[in-house]
Order: C-alpha cells, then structure tokens, then sequence
C-alpha cells in the first residue's frame, strides 16, 4: 500500500513542479519567491527523506500558513505572481495532508554483525 501511496506523492510534486513562476523584474516578488524556496526545499526534502524512510513526517503547515499570509499582505490580488504562489501553497498542503495520511515507517536499521 506504501508503494502506491509514494507513487502518487512523486506524480503530485511532479506536477507540482510543472507550474512555474512568470519572469518578472519586481524585487519584492523576487525576494518572496527565495523565501518560498527556502520552505518549499524543506518540505520537499521532508517528503522525500520520509517516503524513503529515513525521517519522521514534520509539519511544516504553520511555516506555510505564516508566508501566505505574508503574500495576502505583500501582493495586489491582481498580480499573477499572488495567484501562482497560493495554487502551490495549496498543492504543498495536499501533498503534505497525503504523506501524513500514508503513514510511512522508518527504516529499520541493520546491525552490523562482527
């Protein structure tokens, strides 16, 4: 069950990945966007390092929660940068909601016999 569980995990960030920011000169959309990168590499890693079963699954919903607040503030609703980032703050919600519900088991570690 695990493994269609990951499956479906690796399509999603898969299509996650599809949608991409438009190129834009704005310095304050730039500096949103390291910063997202910055939560959005920690979850990956998390998700990733807990489907192959060398983490536990941390909840990162309250950082997320904090920087689309921060984008509710920063940004005219009518940018297109706004609407992309909330699309993938969602998709990051789905996909992290999926991975707690997995319930994906650490690796048991081997000992090494002498």
């Amino acid at each position: 069950m695990s493994a269609i569980n990951q499956e479906k995990i690796y399509e999603e960030l898969r299509n996650y990945h599809t949608n991409q920011f438009p190129d834009t000169k704005n310095s304050e959309v730039e500096n949103l966007r390291t910063e997202f990168g910055v939560i959005e590499d920690k979850i990956i890693g998390m998700l990733l390092s807990l489907m192959s079963g060398k983490t536990e699954f941390v909840d990162i919903t309250k950082e997320l929660n904090i920087f689309k607040e921060k984008i509710a503030n920063h940004l005219p609703d009518v940018d297109n940068s706004k609407q992309i980032f909330i699309s993938k703050i969602s998709k990051l919600f789905e996909i992290m909601a999926q991975a707690k519900e997995s319930n994906f088991q650490m690796k048991k570690t081997r000992i090494v016999r002498s």
